[in-house]
């Protein structure tokens, strides 16, 4: 897995991912999504699943303890070139999908959240359909006219 050149990232947020997509699912993103699936519904929720500071606090502490930390268990310097290989890859993917599960479910319950809290609406905040129209033609004048003008302007008009 030989990166060089490659910021961690970049190596973290794609460069593993799709190595992992690759490698273990046939090159398959819907497998990958599936497996990711599977791991977040298998988990419960947890105390912190409702506090944002905590899932920043335990990104830095992945940083601190896993992204920074070499082949050899060195700490790196991100700003000089670095080579991660095999133990790197075998050692951080686990991690990455854990991190996804774990994103999808707090997601999940952020957005369940949200809606719970939503206040419901009477029928006199309700659009009507004619309204909707007239949102639509007037999005519509609007793009066209912006294309218009833009059109115009290439044209030296």
């Amino acid at each position: 897995m030989n990166r060089s050149g490659q910021n961690l990232h970049t190596l973290w947020d794609s460069t593993i991912i799709n190595l992992r997509i690759q490698r273990d699912f046939y090159s398959n993103s819907n497998l990958y999504y599936e497996y990711i699936y599977q791991l977040m519904i298998r988990q419960s929720q947890k105390d912190n699943d409702n506090d944002i500071l905590q899932w920043i606090n335990e990104g830095i502490n992945f940083v601190c303890q896993q992204v920074y930390i070499d082949d050899d268990n060195n700490t790196m310097n991100a700003s000089i070139r670095f080579d991660l290989g095999e133990d790197y890859y075998k050692r951080s993917f686990p991690i990455i999908d854990q991190r996804l599960a774990d994103g999808g479910r707090r997601l999940g319950a952020l957005l369940n959240r949200l809606g719970r809290n939503r206040p419901i609406a009477s029928s006199k905040d309700k659009l009507y359909l004619r309204t909707y129209i007239l949102i639509g033609v007037l999005c519509i004048q609007f793009i066209l006219g912006g294309a218009f003008t833009v059109s115009h302007s290439f044209n030296g008009e």
